[in-house]
């Protein structure tokens, strides 16, 4: 893989750590989940939620994965940054920007990377355009390291859904208790939520 950038949404989520998430703007969400770790509730701006889940066991250190990183990564790069979006042209512009990391060019269903190779996934902004985002979500949990941190940032609340959201291709937004439980579901746990 050639040098890399990232950018998007953040929600955290870590097998056996515990999660940080900074604010979400109006309407988004910051969430993270952790597996075997503790969870907490913060504060919320207007409209967003903030909710972070780890699986047990994943580390701080190593390497960071940033789906649909797009032209415009949250990450500033470097040597353990892989950056990933579905659009072959925004890692090239990406790569011809000087951005330092890794390249990829995936689905978020399918990373073509071994199981527990990553220490962190940031995901932000974009699970609401995933048609089947609970393949997305068994996907990154399968990436996970032990204690890894999953950074998730989404529209929260459905009754903020609009023509906006349409227009932008979100397939939906989260509400943060259900989000959580379904991350739960799935192993995640020791989470996080600032709106």
């Amino acid at each position: 893989l050639g040098q890399a950038g990232v950018g998007g949404s953040d929600s955290s989520a870590r097998p056996g750590g515990t999660g940080r998430l900074g604010q979400a703007g109006a309407g988004g969400s910051d969430s993270s989940a952790r597996p075997g770790g503790t969870g907490r509730l913060g504060q919320a701006g207007a409209g967003g939620s903030d909710s972070s889940a780890r699986p047990s066991g994943m580390g701080r250190r190593g390497r960071l994965l940033e789906l649909g990183a797009g032209i415009s990564p949250i990450t500033g790069g470097g040597e353990g940054v892989l950056f990933s979006d579905l659009s072959e042209e925004a890692m090239r512009s990406l790569r011809a920007e000087g951005t330092r990391g890794h390249f990829m060019v995936t689905d978020v269903s399918q990373v073509a990377l071994k199981s527990g190779s990553v220490s962190t996934v940031l995901c932000s902004e974009v699970m609401e355009h995933v048609a089947d985002d609970e393949a997305a979500f068994r996907e990154i949990y399968r990436l996970l390291e032990p204690s890894g941190d999953l950074l998730l940032t989404v529209p929260a609340h459905g009754y903020f859904f609009s023509y906006d959201d349409r227009a932008v291709g979100h397939l939906r937004r989260y509400h943060p208790q259900q989000l959580i439980e379904r991350l739960a579901r799935l192993g995640f746990e020791g989470f996080l939520v600032r709106k």
